[in-house]
This record gives C-alpha cells, sequence and structure tokens, in this order.
C-alpha cells in the first residue's frame, strides 16, 4: 500500500514538472516570437532597449563599462539580459517563468479546490488574450519580473501566517531584497506587508515581535546599506543610485513629482481612475475578505493595497508611467493569490462566479481603452500586424541609415540609447563614460565624424550633453558640422572638414 501510494506521489510530482516545463517552453517560444516580430516591424519597450545597450558596452564596449552589472542601477534586471547578451530572449524567459509560475500556482489551488475551474480558466485567457499581460510578458521585463517576486513573496508571507513555519518568514525577507534589486523604491512595501503578520498570533512576546521584524527586515536592510556604501566610496553620494535610475528611465507625462507627496497621491487617484476597469478583481478580494471576515488572513489587506502603494512609491521618485496598463496585472495577482491561499470553509459560488466575470471584463476593457491612454500596449499591438513609423527604433533606424559604416560617432546615450543599440557596433561612439567624452565635446569637429543630438523635452531635469554643451545644435547649427536631418527627437550632423585631426582616437570601429 505504502508502495502504490509512494508511486502515485511520484507519478503526479513529474506529471506536474512535465505540464510546467511544456507550458514554459510553450510561453516562451510564444513570447519570443512576439517581442522579435514586433522590433522586426519598429516597435520595442525603451527599457529593453537601454538593457540590451548597456549590456553591449559591458562585453563590446571601448572599454568595457564593467560598472553597468552594478552599484548604480537595480541589478537583477540585468541579471537575464547578461547571461543571454539579448533583451528579447531575455524578456520572453522571465515573461515564460512568471507567467509559467502563476498558472502552477493556479493549477494546485484548483486540484485542492480552492479556486472553482471558472477562476482557472478566467485566469488562463487573460494571461493569453490581454493586451497588458502580453506587453508586459514580452516587453516590460522589469515589472513582469517585480510581479513574479511578488508573487512568490505573497506564497510565503501567506504560509508564514497560516503555519508560521520561519523558513517561510525567512524567504519572504529575501523576496523583498529582491524586490529591492528590481525597483528600489519597491523597499517602501516592507513594512506594509510584514507588520500586520505581527497580528496573527493571539500571544506573542515582545521578543518575538522583534525576532519576525529582524528576519523580515534585515535582507532588505543588509543591502540598502551595502548599496549605499558602494555608491558613497564610487559616487560621493550614498543614496546616488535612486537619482541615477531615475535619470535612466524618466518620466513619461508632462509634470515631474518627484519627491511631491501631494502630487503623487494626485498621479494615484488618477492611476486608479484610468485603470478602473482593469482592477475590479481587487474590489471582489476586498468584498470576499470582508465576507469571511478577518480570521486566516489578516494580511490580505496590505497585500490588496500593496499595488496602490507601490504606484504612489514610484510616483514620489518621479520613475512613473502613465500611458502603460500593465500595472493591472500586480492588482490582479493581489487579488488572485487571496484565491489561491486563504481556505475558506463555506463555499460562495456567487462570489467565485462574480470574480470570473471582472476577470473577463477587465480583460475586454484592456483591448477597447483608447489608445492615449496606454500607448505602449497599443503600438505593441499596432507592430504585431504592420510595420508602425513613429517610435524610437523607427526613428534610430532612419538615423542610422543616414550614418556610412565608419567614421565615430558622439552621443549622449542618457536618451540616444536606442540610436546605439541599433547600430550594434559600440566602438563607434564616444559615450559619456569614457575618459575622452569632455575633450570630444569641446571641439567634435576635429574627432568625431557624426554628432546625433537627443532634442526631446525631458520630463525629468536632465538635458542632452551635447545639446547642454551646444544649445545651438538644437536649432541646425553646429560649428563645422552639416545637418542632415531631423528623426524623431533625434537631430543628426555630419563632419563638413575633410580629415579628423586626431588626438589619440581613432576613425575605424
Amino acid at each position: 500500500m505504502e508502495l502504490q501510494k509512494s508511486k502515485a506521489q511520484i507519478h503526479n510530482k513529474t506529471t506536474e514538472i512535465l505540464l510546467w516545463g511544456g507550458s514554459f517552453l510553450g510561453l516562451f517560444l510564444f513570447l519570443l516570437l512576439l517581442n522579435t516580430t514586433a522590433y522586426k516591424n519598429n516597435y520595442a519597450y525603451n527599457e529593453l532597449l537601454m538593457l540590451g545597450e548597456k549590456v553591449m558596452l559591458v562585453f563590446h564596449g571601448s572599454p568595457p563599462r564593467l560598472e553597468n552589472l552594478g552599484f548604480v542601477y537595480p541589478p537583477l534586471m540585468y541579471l537575464f539580459v547578461l547571461v543571454f547578451q539579448n533583451p528579447f530572449i531575455s524578456a520572453a524567459f522571465v515573461g515564460a517563468l512568471s507567467a509559467s509560475l502563476l498558472l502552477f500556482f493556479t493549477f494546485k489551488a484548483y486540484k485542492i479546490g480552492r479556486i472553482p475551474l471558472v477562476v482557472a480558466f478566467s485566469v488562463l485567457l487573460y494571461i493569453l488574450a490581454s493586451p497588458a499581460s502580453l506587453f508586459l510578458l514580452s516587453e516590460h521585463q522589469s515589472l513582469c519580473l517585480f510581479a513574479c517576486v511578488f508573487l512568490q513573496l505573497v506564497h510565503h508571507l501567506y504560509r508564514y501566517c497560516r503555519h508560521h513555519y520561519t523558513i517561510d518568514l525567512l524567504l519572504f525577507g529575501m523576496m523583498t531584497a529582491f524586490l529591492f534589486f528590481i525597483r528600489f523604491q519597491a523597499i517602501i512595501l516592507i513594512p506594509v506587508l510584514i507588520l500586520p503578520s505581527l497580528l496573527t498570533k493571539e500571544k506573542q512576546s515582545i521578543g518575538q515581535k522583534m525576532s519576525v521584524i529582524i528576519i523580515a527586515f534585515f535582507p532588505s536592510i543588509f543591502f540598502l546599506s551595502g548599496w549605499s556604501y558602494i555608491n558613497w566610496v564610487f559616487m560621493k553620494e550614498p543614496l546616488y543610485f535612486f537619482r541615477a535610475w531615475l535619470s535612466s528611465t524618466g518620466s513619461t507625462i508632462e509634470w515631474n513629482p518627484g519627491g511631491d507627496w501631494y502630487g503623487a497621491t494626485v498621479y494615484l487617484f488618477e492611476r486608479i481612475k484610468n485603470l478602473a476597469p482593469l482592477i475590479l478583481p481587487v474590489a471582489v478580494a476586498a468584498v470576499r475578505q470582508w465576507k469571511i471576515g478577518y480570521r486566516k488572513c489578516r494580511v490580505t489587506p496590505s497585500i490588496l493595497a500593496a499595488p496602490f502603494i507601490l504606484i504612489w512609491a514610484d510616483a514620489i521618485s518621479g520613475v512613473i508611467h502613465e500611458h502603460s496598463m500593465s500595472y493591472s496585472i500586480l492588482f490582479l495577482l493581489a487579488a488572485l493569490s487571496f484565491w489561491t491561499h486563504v481556505p475558506v470553509e463555506e463555499k460562495m459560488p456567487w462570489i467565485d462566479r462574480l470574480f470570473a466575470v471582472t476577470l473577463i471584463i477587465s480583460l475586454v476593457f484592456s483591448w477597447v481603452m483608447p489608445a492615449n491612454k496606454n500607448r505602449e500596449e497599443y503600438a505593441f499591438r499596432q507592430a504585431l500586424v504592420s510595420p508602425i513609423e513613429d517610435s524610437s527604433v523607427s526613428h534610430a533606424r532612419a538615423v542610422v541609415n543616414h550614418i556610412r559604416p565608419n567614421g565615430l560617432i558622439l552621443i549622449d546615450d542618457t536618451r540616444g540609447f536606442p540610436v546605439v543599440f541599433v547600430e550594434g557596433n559600440a566602438r563607434r561612439f564616444v559615450l559619456p563614460y569614457q575618459y575622452e567624452y569632455e575633450t570630444v565635446l569641446s571641439a567634435p569637429q576635429f574627432f568625431v565624424d557624426y554628432v546625433i543630438v537627443y532634442s526631446g523635452k525631458a520630463k525629468i531635469p536632465v538635458q542632452d550633453r551635447v545639446a547642454g554643451r551646444w544649445p545651438e545644435a538644437l536649432f541646425g547649427y553646429l560649428p563645422g558640422f552639416r545637418l542632415v536631418g531631423h528623426f524623431g527627437d533625434f537631430i543628426l550632423y555630419e563632419r563638413t572638414e575633410g580629415l579628423i585631426e586626431k588626438a589619440g582616437l581613432s576613425t575605424s570601429p
């Protein structure tokens, strides 16, 4: 009997592994097809282009820019791109890993009767058919990785609150540290998530509560302190990494709420209003929480509030994405985790059906919401069908098409990273991290064949360094160069002189 039971358990585990592996492989190939098709048709999310350019500089920069691997930017964002050396393969891998993990949790919850078939099917449909989901899984790698870690973090938090296993509390602490390494401002979520769990036991001494706090907070505090020390030593500013990350991502709206608590709060309510049809599942989860009471799920309110707090924290730091509905996935995960982890003695089929209906409503609205409210997802959908003309990739390709295959190019890649990535040869560019950059910037006509100026309106106080040194370049004039043309936000100049007077620089790429 015991042998048969053991064989059955092994068979079930093997089946689960094969199903998970099969779903991961299928999703990976599907998502890779999506993002490569979009890139072929002139679309790629700027974050992917930036990650691709930074990794290109690590392996092919002149000299290799090894500091891209850490110190300043969230390192886990670079990990998979660094391993695969291709942002599109990396994004598809992270997306497939995240989606298959979510499907695994949903499938297990269905098998043990936590969620009905209608909810499981609605989740599967939403993942595979929602523009927000497809964009997140195939393009928005950092938020997708964040969602994956958030899902695992919630899993261990619910397990700790139910069974009080110290290992789950420790893993929760490690997951929060991973969140910090994906998005620095996410550290604000730690007290929000862990403090309610101190109420899960009726009797806890001060020592027990302190132990919980130390175990949960220590990993994040350790890494935050280490990162601040490294930035203090190398950048002379302990919190430089917050500002540097803001410089790289930037805002996508007309005002910068960085440090403005009131502005961030107003922004949060605006986002809630715009995303309202997509975050209905959270409202249903709140109703379910109210119906079953506060028992067994004391952390649920803080988990449901976590996506709202993250958007607010992003706004405070200035890293905000108004024209994207991908954040709605975090609300879905917060609501779904309630269904998959919290047991209910009395079945409530009406609320299960209501949850499934809200998922379908969210799916429908994700297709019909106006394009100006979710530019990124709309552009991504368009690029899956036919080439688009107005995008960072199309503008960068237009610039590259007007450049000869040899000669040096001066650019500030803070905004010009799409051109560097599309051109593909990092050694052709004179970039701000190189020690000779200031020399070249002071007299480009003696060193480079081309100058590229970013003319777009920066939503944050970071100016293109070429335009800062030569303001007239924004208006079509640069000494020693002729204007080739405007290509979106990029202005291309070509040198009019004969040979470059070499000053330790080579004109060969």
